[in-house]
């Protein structure tokens, strides 16, 4: 029998005569909201939607919501059991609040509103139309005229388009590395829950934010160029989770190449691709571009040009040498020409040209992200 949140929320007075901090220092309802999130994850698990909800350490998600009992004027806001807190309001405030978030990233601490704005018919009925020009085939064939391109993610060149451009992507360097070792070290040294050790983990803490920030910097501003510059973009259908498994084996089935499968995780990783499909989808969503995935099998070994695939196709790992029809070209600029076929193929299957550049094998489903 599972126990929901009004059970959960009668075991808090008997808690607080318990641990007398939970009253003193934490508004009730902090609390409560917690017991909220905590009711929704086991809900998610019981309904086969989420895994099971894993206990997090002291300093991970260090945040807490409360819906009512704030007030804001102006650059401050009003929170109970602390009083006025000096803000910088980056943003105007539009519709109701709902509730307010008030979360901590090392040495910095940031409060987000969350509000509810009614949005006019006229905005409604004018996103609809749009939607609707863009599921019709006149539509979609203008976009696969004009505007339309394909990407192929990889290691050394992180993002390489379909029209030849190459995307760099800020990486951890070999000394960042070092530094970020030597702090690990530091934190290993230090008494357990001391003043000194907690100095070492905001030194950490502080120098890996500054990693953080700059690779979602630059994410940000290459989805955003892209959703605006192209009308259609196709992207590879990627499992992160399956490239970066652990090549360690067991101990009755040992790992080979070990050290090397790890450093390319590492180098996987820090591209963050998982992290880039996602800002792509909402910037295509926000500028009204079409996102297609397609799958990703034999798109480094297939002919851009007359659809053989072969795994000699690929003479090295930047080369591209058609074994069929002698069409020679960068690998990954092939792949990526390979992987916008594809995209033309799952919206405009009826299409000669785009049927004729990239035949899909029975069998081969299409998912297309909205």
């Amino acid at each position: 029998m599972r126990v929901g949140r009004y059970a959960m929320d009668a075991q808090l007075p008997p808690m607080k005569l318990q641990y007398p901090w939970l009253k003193e220092a934490a508004p009730s309802q902090a609390l409560q909201q917690t017991l909220i999130d905590l009711d929704t994850a086991y809900a998610a698990f019981f309904d086969g939607r989420k895994g099971y909800p894993h206990k997090k350490c002291r300093d991970d998600g260090d945040s807490f919501r409360l819906p009512q009992g704030f007030e804001r004027n102006g650059q401050a806001v009003k929170l109970p059991k602390v009083g006025w807190v000096r803000c910088v309001i980056t943003r105007p405030i539009l519709g109701a609040v709902c509730n307010i978030t008030i979360s901590r990233d090392g040495e910095h601490w940031y409060v987000s509103f969350c509000a509810e704005e009614s949005v006019p018919a006229d905005t409604r009925r004018e996103r609809e139309a749009q939607i609707i020009a863009m599921e019709d085939e006149a539509g979609r064939r203008e976009a696969v005229a004009g505007g339309a391109i394909g990407i192929d993610w990889g290691v050394e060149r992180p993002l390489t388009l379909s029209t030849g451009k190459v995307i760099q992507l800020p990486r951890v360097t070999a000394a960042e590395r070092e530094h970020l070792a030597v702090l690990q070290r530091r934190i290993s040294t230090k008494e357990r829950n001391s003043a000194n050790c907690r100095k070492a983990v905001a030194r950490l803490t502080v120098f890996t934010r500054k990693l953080r920030n700059r690779r979602l910097d630059a994410l940000h501003k290459i989805t955003t160029d892209l959703a605006k510059s192209h009308r259609l973009i196709v992207i590879e259908d990627l499992h992160v989770s399956n490239m970066t498994e652990s090549a360690r084996g067991t101990v009755e089935n040992p790992g080979s190449q070990v050290a090397q499968k790890a450093g390319l995780n590492r180098s996987i990783l820090d591209l963050s691709p998982g992290l880039f499909r996602r800002l792509l989808t909402d910037k295509c969503e926000r500028f009204g571009a079409q996102m297609v995935v397609v799958p990703a099998h034999y798109t480094s070994q297939e002919c851009s040009c007359c659809s053989h695939i072969d795994s000699a196709n690929r003479t090295s790992q930047a080369r591209f040498s058609c074994v069929a029809c002698g069409h020679t070209e960068n690998a990954d600029v092939n792949a990526a020409k390979v992987i916008l076929a594809r995209g033309i193929a799952a919206i405009s299957p009826e299409a000669g040209y785009a049927s004729d550049v990239w035949r899909p094998r029975p069998g081969t489903t299409f998912r297309e992200a909205a």
